[in-house]
């Protein structure tokens, strides 16, 4: 009887032993688990910290300009044209809706072509970031609203409206380089509002998104017959 008990008691110690194993390895499979997916959260943090560091930081405005120049700058080396820091960029200029409303206002207000030419509504750009830019994709809609007056006594359409989409193919410097785009005139607009919104990419052709951005204006000399 003493025999049986002390080989049971050994049989449960070895029991215990062998449970107490198992024990051991499970909790040393999760550590290894919970090591694993530290290790790999903090890498990947990492990475997403130094990409974020690596990458272009795009600041958009708009603005009016009354009148604009183009200046371009040449490599003596190779005689190419290029894009000094901070130039204006005037080839992405479009005219239709502009040159439809001088069709359709300066019969009416008789004025000069002058008074219908300027008034550039320009984006410019600001690369904050650490990559260059070397495309940026807009897409505007522009709004042109008519005068009660005009509307009541001439019988214009209340708004025309046009999408312009646009494909810059310029390079922004990072840490600070400046772009500035005139994209229309609005001197013949009596009201206008226009909305911009697209995205752009880096050297590594990374996509990055436009924060939207919306510009009104007027001219109050094409809004009241004389």
């Amino acid at each position: 009887m003493i025999l049986n008990i002390l080989l049971t008691g050994e049989i449960t110690w070895r029991t215990y032993l062998q449970d107490a194993n198992q024990i051991a390895q499970i909790i040393g499979t999760i550590l290894v688990v919970i090591y694993v997916v530290y290790t790999y959260l903090t890498f990947r943090q990492i990475k997403k910290q130094t990409d974020y560091q690596q990458d272009a930081y795009l600041k958009t405005d708009l603005t009016i300009l009354k009148e604009i120049n183009e200046i371009t700058s040449f490599q003596i080396q190779t005689g190419k044209a290029i894009t000094p820091k901070n130039n204006l960029i005037n080839k992405y200029i479009n005219l239709e809706l502009s040159n439809k409303m001088k069709g359709i206002l300066q019969p009416i207000f008789k004025f000069e072509d002058n008074l219908f030419e300027g008034n550039y509504l320009t984006l410019i750009f600001i690369n904050y970031g650490n990559a260059e830019v070397n495309k940026i994709c807009l897409k505007l809609i522009v709004t042109v609203h008519n005068s009660k007056e005009l509307i009541d006594q001439k019988m214009l359409r209340e708004k025309e409206t046009q999408t312009i989409e646009v494909l810059i193919n310029e390079i922004v410097e990072r840490n600070g380089g400046k772009l500035r785009i005139p994209i229309l005139t609005t001197a013949s607009f009596p009201f206008f509002f226009v909305q911009v919104k697209g995205e752009y990419y880096d050297v590594r052709n990374k996509k990055y998104t436009i924060t939207e951005e919306n510009f009104n204006g007027e001219n109050l000399h094409l809004q009241k017959l004389q």
